[in-house]
């Protein structure tokens, strides 16, 4: 508009001076020489400073200031680059972290090791996940082994454990103790019956009574990992002897 002018300071002569502008009414800047130089106002240190411009004159402007390769939360005085659209114009999936497992979250816990069987759950910091222990209430041991009752009932008259029976179980060790009852018998020499779960002898005792007798147990697998495992009925005899047994013919594990 006519009487407006884009004005310049004149660092050298100390006054203000009228910025020339081109026919079509844009800044004209010329190249540096070494008595004309363009200064920009430094708002946050309150000095004034040379403006750069290249060999045709035009400003020259430090991308940095202005745009953000990778753009940053909070950030509202930058852009994003054209090479960062540009990737995700073509990969929508570009630039963004791909979580593959559970444990790749930044809130969970970082291995699977040694927590077989426990559940996750919330920290009782609130701020993030863990496996814990589930503890207290519903059951020891499942699935429950009903009375079973076994028309070819399990004998031996060797020193040397005999697996009688094998069963892949799940044990919860916060739930309390399994109560395990068994009906057996000896002829004249004392056996003995142990159950074994994941490899831990979780309870052994003496089979001294004739005839059937049952022998009702109260096992503890508190020392238990929970998680399923492998749980075995074994029995043996305590002195050799090639016509006199010890026997198992019934039994009933949790029920």
């Amino acid at each position: 508009m006519p009487g407006a002018y884009v004005w310049l300071y004149d660092p050298t002569n100390k006054k203000w001076v009228k910025a020339k502008a081109a026919s079509d009414g844009t800044l004209e800047v010329k190249p540096q020489t070494a008595d004309v130089q363009l200064w920009g106002w430094d708002a946050t240190n309150s000095v004034w400073r040379k403006v750069l411009v290249n060999s045709e004159g035009k400003l020259i402007v430090d991308p940095s200031e202005l745009f953000e390769d990778t753009p940053t939360d909070g950030e509202t005085g930058k852009g994003p680059t054209s090479n960062w659209a540009y990737d995700h114009q073509n990969d929508p999936n570009a630039h963004h972290q791909k979580v593959e497992n559970f444990l790749e979250l930044t809130d969970t816990p970082a291995s699977y090791t040694g927590e077989g069987g426990k559940v996750v759950a919330v920290k009782s910091t609130e701020d993030g996940l863990e496996f814990t222990q589930v503890s207290g209430g519903g059951v020891g041991l499942t699935p429950t082994i009903p009375h079973h009752f076994d028309d070819n009932e399990y004998s031996t008259y060797e020193t040397d454990w005999m697996t009688c029976k094998s069963y892949r179980v799940h044990i919860n060790p916060g739930a309390g103790p399994v109560h395990m009852s068994f009906r057996c018998q000896r002829y004249n020499y004392d056996g003995e019956l142990r159950v074994v779960i994941g490899g831990t002898e979780v309870d052994k005792f003496t089979i001294n009574t004739y005839p059937y007798t049952w022998y009702n147990r109260t096992v503890d697998i508190s020392g238990l990992s929970s998680g399923w495992q492998t749980l075995t009925i074994q029995l043996r005899q305590k002195t050799y002897h090639p016509s006199y047994k010890t026997y198992l013919c019934q039994y009933a594990i949790g029920a």
